[in-house]
């Protein structure tokens, strides 16, 4: 952390908490947009008339590595790992202020052209890639119906409000996130496992997740989301996410993300039920060939 610069400060919202009792993954986003936000201005990579990058990124992984609770304070840190003549790859990280521990890293990798050269940090410690590859998800190669024919299930639909988006109109990074946070419950639909039937006991939580943006959307525009399960391990579920434009029938969106079962008592991950196992193994879906 240390050749990392701090450009945000903040803290937890009970606002900003789910069901499990945490920050949601869409405030996490949020809260790493504004600190990536800062460090550009301050580097000097971007003008500070010039602070909206939304549409300058590509890709974004996140790595969480522990819970923010309510009231938590947080401390963002930037650093450039690497650029090119068109391409900046970012690393920001959370911290709790009070305690210096690390909370979330992402990377970001993102379309500036022109920009100055900066000095580089070498890529911290729990960022990066772990268990969900660096690259864009396999599964973008599906159309909507194609992903639908080999089992995707529609989790999300809607159309993007005025709150969601920049001042250009075109839906925020994190709301790409904060769409299929929203839309994760619908895929347990239906489902009749020992994880469905908690009484609030069982939550969860995503230790991994990259989203490539493939396109945009707009103010006012219809989406699709569908998501599968990709595979299983002890404690950990796989998913895949593809949001569709209903304008354009293009997928503009694909994430991966490996999740757990949580404990929300002794709050810690807990292997999959054998039960949850068998329904979830006939599901998993299947990239294109």
């Amino acid at each position: 952390m240390s050749d990392l610069i701090q450009t945000f400060r903040g803290s937890v919202n009970r606002w900003e908490c789910d069901e499990n009792d945490h920050l949601n993954v869409r405030f996490y986003a949020h809260k790493m947009y504004q600190t990536l936000q800062a460090g550009l201005v301050e580097t000097g990579l971007v003008a500070s008339d010039e602070v909206d990058v939304n549409e300058q990124i590509r890709s974004m992984h996140m790595r969480y590595i522990a819970e923010a609770r309510i009231a938590a304070p947080i401390t963002g840190y930037f650093g450039v790992v690497s650029q090119s003549q068109d391409e900046l790859v970012v690393v920001t990280e959370l911290r709790n202020t009070s305690s210096n521990a690390l909370m979330a890293s992402y990377v970001f990798e993102l379309n500036i052209t022109g920009a100055k050269s900066v000095a580089t940090v070498v890529m911290p410690e729990g960022a990066g890639s772990r268990g969900v590859p660096a690259r864009c998800s396999a599964f973008a190669g599906y159309d909507l119906e194609g992903a639908m024919e080999n089992g995707f299930r529609i989790t999300g639909q809607g159309v993007v409000q005025p709150e969601e988006c920049d001042a250009s109109g075109r839906l925020m990074f994190y709301q790409y996130i904060g769409r299929v946070s929203d839309a994760v419950p619908n895929l347990w639909a239906g489902l009749e496992g020992e994880a469905s039937r908690g009484e609030g006991l069982l939550g969860g939580a995503v230790l991994e997740y990259r989203t490539d943006k493939l396109g945009s959307l707009n103010l006012g525009e219809a989406f699709t989301l569908v998501s599968g399960f990709t595979g299983l391990g002890d404690k950990t579920k796989h998913l895949a996410h593809l949001l569709y434009s209903k304008h354009t029938g293009e997928c503009v969106a694909a994430s991966e993300a490996i999740a757990i079962n949580m404990d929300l008592v002794a709050r810690k991950a807990i292997s999959i039920p054998e039960r949850d196992r068998d329904l979830l193994k006939d599901l998993i879906v299947r990239p294109p060939s």
